[in-house]
């Protein structure tokens, strides 16, 4: 999407969307795990695949992504929408992902 919109990108934006999705994942590890460096028991009876294939995920990250791109109308400078884009990417998948697991539990 960002190819697409921008063309392709200098090495600050790729900088900036990979700095975007390390803050994701740091994001994501802060809210689901508190601390990154406590041990954490798992229940392996309680993993599951939630779909092979994860529509929801993929197909709403993709929306979003491309309704970011549109941010440089705004007069948004395109390092910060890379970055947003790669916050999306990582943060935006994994809830969607999340959402998929909880619907398919409830199946």
């Amino acid at each position: 999407m960002l190819i697409a919109a921008y063309g392709v990108p200098e090495p600050g934006e790729v900088f900036a969307f990979v700095a975007g999705a390390v803050l994701g994942f740091g994001l994501l590890a802060a809210v689901a795990f508190e601390s990154p460096f406590e041990e954490r028991a798992t229940d392996d009876s309680d993993l599951r695949v939630a779909s092979m294939v994860h529509v929801l995920g993929t197909l709403g990250t993709l929306a979003v992504a491309y309704g970011l791109t549109g941010l440089r109308d705004w007069g948004v400078a395109d390092p910060v929408v890379f970055g947003a884009v790669g916050v999306l990417v990582i943060v935006g998948y994994n809830l969607a992902l999340l959402a998929e697991a909880v619907v398919t539990r409830r199946l």
